[in-house]
Parts: C-alpha cells; structure tokens; sequence
C-alpha cells in the first residue's frame, strides 16, 4: 500500500472511529518475537557488560545520552524551560563521560532523577510504573524500565494529540479523502466505472 493510501486510512480511521488510539504493540507476532529477542540480546549484552569488574558503563553511558535526547526532543516541549535546563545540568554529556572514565558514574542515581523526572511529566494512570521504578535496584531493568515508560508517555501524548484534534480531523476529513480520490483516479482512470458499478 502507498504512503498516500497510508495516510488516507489512518485519517479515516481517525475520523470515523471515536475510541482510535494509537498503539506500540506490534499486530504481527513474528515481529513482536523478533523485537522481544533483539531487546533482550541487547539488554543480554548492557548486563554483561556492568558485572564486569570494573563495570563497563559505555552502553549504559550511550543509553543515559539517548534517553535524555528523546526526553528533550519527544517530552518536554519549548515552554519547559527550567526543565530541560535541568536535564541538560543532570545529563551533561561532558560531566557524564568524564565520571564514566573516572569509573564513578552512578547510573542508578541518574535513572532516579529520570524516573522522578518522568513521574511530575506522565498521565497519573502511570503512577505504579513510576512507582515500580523507584523502587528497582536492578539498573539494567530501571533502564528498560525508562525506555518503557517514554513508550507509553510518547503514546499518551499522541492519543491526548488526536483527541483533542479529532473535530478538524473529522472536518477536513473528507476533503483530503476526496483530493486523494481524484489522485487515484489520475492513475487508474478506470477506477471511476468501477465505482459507478459498486455503486449501481
């Protein structure tokens, strides 16, 4: 299916159903499997690395340096001013590299700042995650943690997006339905009789 043809169904979708949310759970469960085995050979690989003696931090490093890029980028808008300020103090890419060279990065401690972080940010239904993450001493399952709950706070925002845009949504609905109608019918001119004849 086209990007075009894509886009047509998502919007219709999105106009016609009422309760459309978006979803991370893949439909395909050979993808799901696929997914579950390269994260958890990822994960695998981020615990090897921290038993190592002295714990190897560059994988945890790399991913405290993503998760505060998708904090800035997909969490917090331009108005969280003092926020990001704050994140970028905690997250200092430079304080962060030099502590992991000194091998005195403490991880667990920066996961709690995100996890208290995410918790003034997320949907109060997200509350016994953030809780759950407060508490887990492991830091390879507070990481996994983290990426999980940006997920679904990346999500909550999406759906909170679409709902509260769903009347312009349903407005220019069938005006965008209609103009890629008529692309269709620029490629397939016969596409026309066919729906003359459906509609017969």
């Amino acid at each position: 299916m086209s990007l075009a043809m894509d886009n047509l169904a998502l919007v219709h979708e999105i106009a016609i159903d009422p309760n459309f949310s978006v979803s991370e759970i893949p439909k395909n469960p050979i993808e799901a499997a696929v997914k579950e085995n390269m994260y958890r050979a990822y994960w695998d690989i981020l615990s090897e690395d921290l038993r190592k003696d002295p714990p190897d931090h560059g994988h945890a490093f790399n991913l405290l340096m993503e998760i505060k890029q998708t904090i800035l980028e997909d969490v917090l808008s331009p108005a969280h001013v003092r926020l990001r300020a704050e994140v970028d103090s905690v997250l200092d890419e430079n304080a962060l590299r030099s502590k992991m060279e000194q091998n005195c990065l403490d991880v667990r401690g920066i996961g709690r700042f995100i996890v208290d972080l995410l918790g003034r940010l997320c949907a109060p239904e997200r509350d016994p995650i953030v809780e759950k993450l407060r508490h887990e001493e492991g830091i390879v399952e507070l990481i996994k943690g983290i990426f999980g709950l940006i997920d679904i706070m990346k999500n909550d925002l999406t759906n909170y997006t679409i709902s509260q845009n769903r009347d312009v949504v349903e407005e220019y609905s069938a005006q965008f339905e209609y103009k890629e109608f008529l692309k269709y019918l620029d490629k397939f001119p016969d596409g026309s009789v066919m729906t003359k004849e459906w509609l017969k």
